[in-house]
Parts: C-alpha cells; structure tokens; sequence
C-alpha cells in the first residue's frame, strides 16, 4: 500500500473524487459536457496533490502541496456552483459535494497546520 492510502484526507479526497464523477455523469449531456470534465479534473487534482505531497519526503513540500490540494478544491466548489447557477443541477444534487468538501477543507488545513509544529508535537502518521 502506497503510504499515501494511509493518510485520512486521502480517503476523504476519493470519496470526493467518487461524488464529482456522479454528478457530473448526471449533467445534462451537451451544456455540462465542459463543466463535468473541467469538475472531475478538478477532484481528480485534490487528491493526486495530496499524494504526490505526501511523496515528496519533506513537510515543508507536503505542505505546499496541500495548500495547491485546498486550490483545487475551490475549483471544486467553484464548479459546483456554478452548476447550479446555470440551472445544469440542483441544490439538492450538489449537498452532498458541498459536505464533503468541507469536511476536507477542514482536514487540509488540521494536516497543514500540524506540518507547521516541531516534529515532536506532530499527529502520528496516518492522521
């Protein structure tokens, strides 16, 4: 197992990426064409910045690549909302997205945060 899968905003960020794929599978075929691919690769973003981070074998480059991670994920809402505003899906539609999103936005910046302390004070790995 890549030491990336042992990181819990690397699951919250497949099941993210698992959430955009439905949604953008449900948009209408011609107008949200654009809108689903540009949304899935923006998920797809999230979660390869978090692993590609975790890679990088510094927690001065995983944290740089968590705060490109968070990016992304605005995309993601940023997406989402539109979506919305062009009438292309409903609120009802998106909740679950909009959930998910911040939970890990606030996971992100918990694992940022803690990158920041002296390595004695930081989480056990896997946190």
């Amino acid at each position: 197992m890549p030491v990336f899968e042992k990181l819990r905003v690397w699951g919250e960020a497949v099941e993210l990426v698992k959430e955009c794929f439905m949604l953008a599978r449900g948009l209408p075929r011609e107008e949200g064409r654009v809108m689903g691919e540009q949304l899935r690769r923006a998920a797809i973003s999230v979660a390869v910045n978090i692993a590609e981070g975790k890679g990088r074998g510094s927690p001065r480059e995983f944290r740089r690549f968590l705060h490109i991670a968070h990016g992304s994920l605005v995309e993601v809402e940023a997406l989402v909302t539109l979506a919305v505003a062009l009438d292309l899906s409903g609120p009802g539609r998106v909740a679950g997205v909009f959930r998910r999103a911040g939970a890990l936005s606030r996971s992100l910046f918990a694992l940022r945060a803690a990158l920041q302390r002296p390595p004695s004070e930081r989480p056990a790995p896997g946190a």
